[in-house]
C-alpha cells in the first residue's frame, strides 16, 4: 500500500516538471531538469519520505484531503492502467491528445467514473453488512473487490515488473552480442583523443558496420562505438575553443573533422556524467512503477534531457560560434540514424527538432537564471518529493502500541490510515465519505473486525495510567460516526464520589452510572470536533455536578432524585444543538453513609448549619430553575401551594422587606425554609409553572416566585462555600424556555445569568429584585415585541450581544449581572421556502465548476483547456439531462467572446454558450465523468489555428456557469428561476476577479414538478 502511494506522489511530482519543463525548458540550464528527475527517481525507489510543513501535501491535510487519503482513494478505484484505446504505455509515451468528440472531450479512457455503491461495515458480532448511499468511484477498485483478493494484484504487479525487466534486459544483452564483433580503433587521431579525455575508467573507442552513428555503452569499462566507414582524416578543419585553450584541428588532433570532434566529445560527456548508471536507475523504476502512465512519460523526457544537457556542455566547452555546425551535425546523424537501445548513449537519438531548437538557443545564463534554477529545484523538491508534516511519527508509535505484535507493518500502515489527518474540521458528512470509501474491500472489513476485538480486549485489560490517542480515536470518533446506526449512539461511563479519607478510609464511594446518548440532527454541519466535544463536556458537566454533592445530599435518595432530575434536564438542555441532540439516562444507587453523617455532625456542630433535610431546601437546590419545554408540562413533582403556605410565607415581612439589607432578609429565608420544607417546595413550584390554586396579587406573587426564591439561591451558594471551603459562588437565576412557532417558522431561546452581589450588609432585597426584574423585561419585551418574522433573522452571536448589553444597562454599583455564552441558546428554523407556491420542496442541486489543462505536452505547452462540471444530485429522483449555460472572462474579469462551436466553423463567436449533456445521475449520486467542454480561444474557427501563437494568446482565465434546465427520468422538467437575472448580471460585463475566484460552488432548491 505504502508502494502504490509513493507512486502517486511521483506521478503528481512528474505533472508538475512537465508544466515547468514546457514553459522553461530553454530558459533553464538544462541540468535543472536532470536534478528534478532525480528528486523523482528518489521519490519512487526509496520506502522513506522526509517530512517538511512546506510539503503541498501539508496544504491539502489543511483542506480536508491528505495524500495518505488520496492513495487509499486511488487504491479503492484502482490502481492499474485501462486496457483501452489510448491509455497503454505507447500512448503515454507519445504523450497522446483524449479523443475529441462534438464540443465535448470525451472520458479519459481507464479512469474511473463516479457510481452509487454500497460501502461496507461491520457489526458488533461481526457480521458484514452494507451501508446505504454512499458515493465514492467504482471502475478499477469494483473489478478488484470482484475478481479476487489483493494478493491477485500483487502478482500481477510482479508479473508486469519482471516482463518489463526482461524486455529491457533482452534489449540490452542483444546489443552487447553486437557490439563484441565491433573492433577497436587504433590510429594516431583516436590514440591523442583518448589521451586528452582520461577518467579513471578507461575509455575505448571501438567501431562497427551494425551502427551508423555513434554511440555509449558501458559504465564501469565505457565504450564509445562509431561506425565502421567512420573517416578519421576528413581535411574540413574549424577552429575549437575550449575553456583549457584552443586548437586547430589539424594542428592538434591531425586528421580529425570537427563533426567528429563534436560527436566524440558529446559521448565523453555522457562517460564522465555516468549517463549509463542513470538510464539503468530510471529503467528501474519503470520496471517498478510500469503501471503509472507517468513514469513512462518521466522516462522519455528524462532521457531527452539527457541529450539536452550534453548538447548544452558541449556547446559551452567549444563556444557558442559552433552553434550552428553543431545543428548541422545532429541533421547528419539524423539522416544515418540506426535504431537506439534502452541502455545506451545515442548521438542521434528521437525529438531531434527540440535539440537543433535547445541549442540555438543556448546562451549565457546570468546569475539570476542560476538563482531562479537553484529556487525553482529547490521549491519542487521540498514542495512536492515530502510528505506532510504533523504528527505522523507520534501517530504512527500510537498504532503500534496499540496494535502490539499481531498486525503486520502493511496492516498497522492501513489501519493508520483511518487516522485522517485535521479530521476534527471535517463535517461528519465528509468524515464518513472519506470513511466509507476508504474501506470499502474485502481486506479492510476483515481488519477493523480485527481493531474491534483488539479494541475491546485493551478496553477490558488497560487499566489507569494515559490512554493510547489511537484507541480513544477509534471508540468515541471513528467507530461511532461510521457504525450502521451512527445517527444516534450511546456511550456509557461513571461519575464517582469517594468518600474516602485518610481518618475514614473505610467510608463508601457513591457511584453514578450514566448512558449518553448523541442524535446527529445535521450531518453535512456537524463537525467532529463538534461531536466529541458535545460529549466530552456533556461527561465532564455530569463529573462537576456529581464531585459537588455533599454527603447529606447523596445520603438523602429522594432529594437526590430531583437534584439528578433538574442537573440533567440543564446539561441536556445546555449541550443540545440544532444539529446534535444530547439526552441522558442514569442510575443512582445511594450508599449507606449513616454513620458519615454522624461524624460530619459532630465535626460541624460549632458551625450553624442546617441540617441534611434543611440545607437540601433552604438553600433551594443548586439555584438552577429547570429546563421546562413550552406546551409540554410535566407531571408537578409538587402538589399546589395552599393558603396556610402562602401566608405563613407573607408572615415574614412582606410589606417592608425591600428596605431590609439582604444578609438580614435572607438569613428570615433560610429559617423559613428550613421550618417548612414542604411549603417551600409547593410555593417553589407554583412560582416557576406561573400556576396558583390560590388567588394573589401581583406583589404577592413577585414576593413569592422572585424575591424568596432568589434568596433561596443566594443561601445555597453560601452554604456550599462554607461546606466545601471555597469561595462563594455567584448565584445563577433564569432557566426559562421560550418557544413560539409559526406555519414554516420557528424559534427558541433558553438562557441563565449570574449576578453579583458586592456586600450583602449593605445592599438592600429592593435593589437586587429591582436589578433582576429590570434584565427579566428587557429579555421577555424583546422576546413579545419582536415580530417572528423579525427573530428568525438574528444569529445567537447577536442575541448574545443583546444579553451582554442589557446585563451592562440594568446592573447597578452593587450589583453586577453578569452573562455565559454557553448558558444562552438561540435557535430559529424558516422553513417557508419548502411550501413556495404549493409546491413541495425536493431537495438541491449542486454544481461546482473548474479550468483544467489536457494531459499532454503539446497542450501542456500551448495552455489547451477545458471546463469541467461536477453536479451533486440531492433530491429524491433521478435525472436524466442537465442543461447550462457557460461565459468566458480573461484574467482582468473582462468577457470574451469565443468560439465555444470550434469544431462547427459555421457558428460564430459569442459570449455565452449553452449546453445539454444526457446523464443519469440518481439520488444521493455525483456526476464527476472526466473531461468536459473544451474551450478554443482564437481569432479564428479551428481550420485556421496557428499552434505557433496558440499558446501566446490564450486568454481564457475564468469560466462561469449556472444551470437553466434539469430533466428528470419521469419526463419532469425544472426551468431555472434565475437563470435570466444570473444572465443579465454577467454576460458580457465585465465580473471583479475576487467575484470570479469565489464563484465556483453553486446551489439550487427544486421544487416539486
Amino acid at each position: 500500500m505504502f508502494f502504490l502511494q509513493k507512486s502517486i506522489q511521483g506521478a503528481v511530482m512528474i505533472l508538475v516538471i512537465v508544466v515547468i519543463r514546457a514553459l522553461f525548458i530553454n530558459k533553464l540550464p538544462k541540468r535543472t531538469f536532470l536534478i528534478l528527475w532525480a528528486a523523482v527517481v528518489f521519490c519512487l525507489l526509496f520506502p522513506f519520505s522526509i517530512e517538511s510543513r512546506f510539503s503541498i501535501y501539508s496544504l491539502m491535510e489543511k483542506e480536508g484531503a491528505s495524500i495518505t487519503e488520496v492513495f487509499f482513494y486511488k487504491a479503492a478505484s484502482g490502481f492499474l492502467p485501462g486496457q483501452e484505446e489510448g491509455t497503454g504505455m505507447g500512448a503515454v509515451a507519445g504523450m497522446e491528445m483524449p479523443s475529441w468528440e462534438g464540443g465535448f472531450t470525451a472520458d479519459m479512457k481507464g479512469l474511473p467514473k463516479g457510481t452509487k455503491q454500497e460501502a461496507e461495515s461491520l457489526t458488533e458480532e461481526g457480521d458484514i453488512q452494507r451501508k446505504e448511499n454512499v458515493e465514492h468511484p467504482a471502475g478499477g477498485g469494483e473489478l478488484l473487490r470482484n475478481l479476487g483478493p489483493p494478493g491477485l494484484w500483487r502478482c500481477l504487479w510482479a508479473l508486469g515488473a519482471v516482463l518489463c525487466a526482461g524486455y529491457f534486459g533482452m534489449a540490452y544483452f542483444r546489443g552487447r552480442r553486437i557490439f563484441a564483433v565491433s573492433l577497436p580503433v587504433k590510429n594516431e587521431t583516436a590514440d591523442k583523443w583518448l589521451a586528452a579525455h582520461t577518467l579513471r575508467r578507461k575509455i575505448t573507442i571501438r567501431q562497427s558496420g551494425c551502427v551508423s552513428a555513434p554511440l555509449t555503452y558501458g559504465i564501469f569499462s565505457p565504450v564509445i562505438l562509431i561506425p565502421e566507414n567512420t573517416d578519421w582524416e576528413r581535411k574540413e578543419r574549424a577552429q575549437m575553443q575550449t575553456r583549457e585553450g584552443s586548437y586547430e584541428g589539424p594542428g592538434d588532433l591531425p586528421g580529425m573533422g570537427w563533426e567528429l570532434s563534436l560527436c566524440l566529445e558529446h559521448e565523453f560527456v555522457h562517460i564522465k556524467r555516468l549517463d549509463g548508471l542513470t538510464k539503468l536507475i530510471l529503467i528501474a523504476a519503470l520496471c517498478l512503477h510500469w503501471f503509472n502512465p507517468l513514469v513512462w512519460v518521466m522516462v522519455v523526457l528524462a532521457n531527452r534531457d539527457l541529450e539536452l544537457s550534453c548538447d548544452e556542455a558541449v556547446v559551452r566547452l567549444f563556444g557558442e560560434q559552433v552553434k550552428s555546425a553543431y545543428a548541422r551535425t545532429l541533421i547528419h546523424m539524423e539522416e544515418i540514424k540506426s535504431g537506439c537501445l534502452p541502455l545506451c548513449s545515442n548521438f542521434s537519438k528521437n525529438a531531434i527538432e527540440e535539440r537543433i531548437t535547445a541549442i540555438m538557443k543556448i546562451k549565457k545564463f546570468s546569475l539570476f537564471t542560476a538563482a531562479a534554477g537553484l529556487l525553482l529545484v529547490m521549491g519542487i523538491t521540498i514542495g512536492f518529493a515530502t510528505r506532510a508534516a504533523g504528527k505522523g511519527e507520534v501517530k504512527t508509535d500510537c498504532v503500534k502500541d496499540f496494535l502490539g505484535s499481531g498486525y503486520t507493518q502493511e496492516e498497522a500502515g492501513m489501519l493508520e490510515a483511518l487516522w485522517f489527518e485535521d479530521y476534527e474540521n471535517m463535517t461528519v458528512t465528509d468524515f464518513q465519505e472519506k470513511a466509507w470509501i476508504l474501506t470499502d474491500s474485502r481486506e479492510y472489513l476483515y481488519l477493523e473486525e480485527r481493531l474491534s476485538n483488539t479494541a475491546a480486549e485493551y478496553e477490558q485489560n488497560e487499566k489507569g495510567g494515559e490512554p493510547n490517542a489511537f484507541w480513544e480515536y477509534f471508540k468515541y470518533i471513528y467507530e461511532p460516526l461510521t457504525a450502521e446506526k451512527w445517527q444516534v449512539r450511546e456511550f456509557g461511563g461513571y461519575a464517582r464520589k469517594d468518600l474516602a479519607t485518610a481518618e475514614h478510609p473505610a467510608f463508601p464511594k457513591v457511584d453514578l452510572e450514566y448512558f449518553l446518548t448523541l442524535s446527529v440532527l445535521k450531518p453535512e454541519e456537524l463537525t467532529v470536533k463538534e461531536y466529541n466535544d458535545t460529549r466530552l463536556m456533556a461527561v465532564r458537566d455530569l463529573q462537576e455536578f456529581w464531585q459537588q454533592r455533599t454527603v447529606q445530599e447523596l445520603a438523602d435518595e429522594e432529594g437526590m432524585e430531583k437534584m439528578l432530575s433538574d442537573a440533567i434536564r440543564e446539561i441536556e438542555n445546555r449541550r443540545s444543538s440544532k444539529k446534535l441532540a444530547v439526552s441522558i439516562d442514569y442510575h443512582f444507587n445511594p450508599a449507606d453513609v449513616s454513620h458519615v453523617l454522624m461524624e460530619k455532625d459532630e465535626k460541624t456542630a460549632d458551625i450553624t448549619l442546617p441540617e441534611a433535610e434543611d440545607n437540601e431546601n433552604g438553600a433551594g437546590g443548586d439555584g438552577e430553575k429547570p429546563y421546562k419545554e413550552e406546551n409540554e408540562w410535566e407531571h408537578r413533582q409538587y402538589p399546589y401551594g395552599t393558603r396556610e403556605d402562602y401566608d405563613s410565607l407573607f408572615a415574614l415581612g412582606m410589606q417592608d422587606h425591600e428596605n431590609m439589607t439582604l444578609a438580614a432578609f435572607n438569613d428570615i429565608v433560610l429559617d423559613w425554609c428550613n421550618r417548612n420544607p414542604e411549603a417551600m417546595e409547593r410555593i417553589g413550584t407554583d412560582g416557576f409553572e406561573e400556576d396558583y390554586q390560590v388567588e394573589l396579587t401581583e406583589e404577592e406573587k413577585r414576593f413569592a416566585a422572585l424575591t424568596v426564591q432568589l434568596s433561596r439561591f443566594e443561601n445555597a451558594a453560601w452554604i456550599k462555600g462554607l461546606q466545601t471551603g471555597e469561595q462563594e459562588e455567584d448565584p445563577w437565576w433564569g432557566g426559562f424556555n421560550y418557544m413560539e412557532a409559526e406555519e414554516g417558522m420557528w424559534c427558541r431561546l433558553y438562557f441563565q445569568f449570574s449576578y453579583h452581589i458586592s456586600d450583602k450588609t449593605q445592599v438592600t432585597v429592593g435593589e437586587r429584585d429591582r436589578c433582576i426584574e429590570d434584565m427579566m423585561a428587557r429579555i421577555l419585551s424583546f422576546w413579545q415585541e419582536t415580530e417572528l418574522e423579525e427573530r428568525i433573522k438574528l444569529s445567537e452571536e447577536e442575541v448574545e450581544s443583546l444579553f451582554e448589553a442589557w446585563a451592562e444597562e440594568c446592573s447597578s454599583g452593587a450589583v453586577t449581572i453578569k452573562t455565559d455564552k454557553d448558558r444562552i441558546q438561540y435557535e430559529t428554523t424558516d422553513e417557508r421556502k419548502y411550501h413556495t407556491g404549493g409546491q413541495a420542496y425536493l431537495g438541491t442541486v449542486n454544481t461546482n465548476g473548474s479550468l483544467k489543462y489536457y494531459l499532454g505536452e503539446d497542450a501542456q505547452k500551448n495552455n489547451s483547456k477545458y471546463f469541467h462540471l461536477t453536479v451533486d444530485n440531492h433530491t429524491e429522483k433521478e435525472i436524466s439531462g442537465i442543461a447550462y449555460a457557460m461565459l468566458a472572462y480573461n484574467g482582468e474579469g473582462e468577457p470574451l467572446e469565443i468560439y465555444w462551436f470550434f469544431i462547427d466553423s459555421g457558428k460564430p463567436a459569442s459570449y455565452e454558450c449553452i449546453v445539454e449533456e444526457q446523464c443519469m445521475i440518481g439520488p444521493g449520486e455525483t456526476l464527476s465523468n472526466e473531461g468536459g467542454w473544451s474551450i478554443c480561444d482564437l481569432d479564428s474557427p479551428w481550420g485556421m489555428i496557428d499552434l505557433n501563437r496558440y499558446g501566446e494568446d490564450y486568454r481564457v482565465a475564468y469560466v462561469l456557469s449556472c444551470i437553466t434546465q434539469i430533466t428528470f427520468e419521469d419526463g419532469t422538467q425544472w426551468n431555472n428561476p434565475a437563470y435570466e437575472s444570473w444572465r443579465a448580471e454577467y454576460c458580457g460585463k465585465k465580473v471583479p476577479q475576487s467575484a470570479l475566484l469565489e464563484y465556483s460552488r453553486q446551489e439550487y432548491e427544486i421544487f416539486g414538478l
